[in-house]
This record gives structure tokens, sequence and C-alpha cells, in this order.
């Protein structure tokens, strides 16, 4: 089975984390349409495992990619996806980071 790139794509999707993606969107301030869809599922998976307890704690966030949104205050990875997403594709009502906060809160991991 021979695996296809699509059009622009020099890395293999299964390569990807959370971590490359944000190096991604650091150098270039952007990111394609398949890299924000898959940060997107990361979030929803993320959110998921935490409304159903199947994940006792988040990851914690790396400084570098607190400090390169600026936003100290975040303590795990998730919220930085939350707040990256939020800058990348905002959307109406509450905010990404604002939900994955109130989430966070509740389960006194804050």
């Amino acid at each position: 089975m021979t695996i296809t790139n699509g059009v622009g794509v020099t890395e293999c999707q299964d390569d990807w984390t959370i971590h490359s993606i944000f190096e991604d969107w650091i150098s270039d301030r952007k990111l394609s349409r398949r890299k924000t869809g898959f940060l997107e599922t990361v979030y929803t998976n993320t959110l998921h495992d935490l409304t159903r307890e199947s994940c006792l704690s988040p990851k914690a966030a790396p400084e570098w990619m607190r400090s390169e949104l600026n936003k100290s205050w975040l303590l795990f990875e998730i919220q930085c996806v939350a707040d990256l997403l939020d800058f990348l594709k905002p959307r109406d009502g509450q905010s990404r980071e604002n939900e994955i906060f109130d989430l966070l809160d509740n389960m006194e991991l804050l």
C-alpha cells in the first residue's frame, strides 16, 4: 500500500503531535485546514475524556508554548490548544479557552 500525501504536504499526518503543530504555527503564524482540524479533534477528544474523567490530569504545557501564546497563566497543553484554536478559528458563544478553563476548574485542577 502506498501512502500519498495531499498537495503541498511534506509530512505524514501520523507524525503530527501538538508540539509539532505548534512549532509549525510559530514558524508561519498560520496552519493548514488539516492541522487545524487535527487540533480540533485533539481538543474535542480531550474535552470528552475530561468530562468522563477517563483522563485523570491533562499534560502540563511547556514554557515555550505558553510564552509563544503570551499567556503564562495557561497550565496545560489543552489550554494552549484551546487558545490557539480560538485565535485561528473563533467560534460564536463561549470560547474554547473558557470552556476548558471552566471544566478544569470544576475538576479542581486549577
